[in-house]
């Protein structure tokens, strides 16, 4: 019979790729079109504080902030509490798909340093600084296409 080893002995690599398989399959956001629409539509339903509070979750007010081109986290506070609604909330919506893509593979402060770190792929620019800076659809699929490269290693 064949020595099966238990997940303390499997390497890092296997683990992930067995999580992100398990997470993927549970919560239907497979890589691909198919679990890109999925998570788009899934964004696209939320109201503009609940994906301003997934945000902040991950990433931190002032980051937050510098995505939605706010003047400070009091601005970011108010959207939370739905006194407000950010003007750039499609750019927000953008950085939450990516967000839960990297969510079915990363922990949140990988994810975090991903976002804030300069990315080859994108000519060494921060991820999240695309998404605020770019236009919209350029920054989607640019930051997605460094994502799918950053899970894939």
């Amino acid at each position: 019979m064949a020595h099966v080893p238990d997940e303390g002995q499997l390497s890092v690599t296997v683990q992930k790729a067995r999580r992100r398989n398990d997470v993927e399959r549970r919560a239907g956001l497979r890589a691909g079109e198919q679990g890109r629409a999925r998570r788009r539509a899934f964004v696209d339903r939320l109201l503009p504080k609940s994906v301003v509070r997934k945000l902040v979750d991950v990433l931190g007010a002032p980051f937050v902030a510098v995505i939605g081109h706010a003047d400070n986290t009091a601005t970011v506070r108010r959207w939370m509490d739905g006194k407000e609604h950010p003007e750039e909330i499609a750019r927000l919506r953008v950085a939450l798909e990516v967000v839960l893509y990297l969510q079915t593979v990363e922990y949140d402060d990988a994810i975090n340093a991903w976002f804030r770190g300069m990315n080859h792929i994108l000519g060494d620019a921060n991820p999240g600084l695309v998404i605020a800076d770019e236009s919209l659809e350029l920054a989607r699929n640019a930051v997605m296409g460094a994502a799918s490269a950053f899970l894939a290693q």
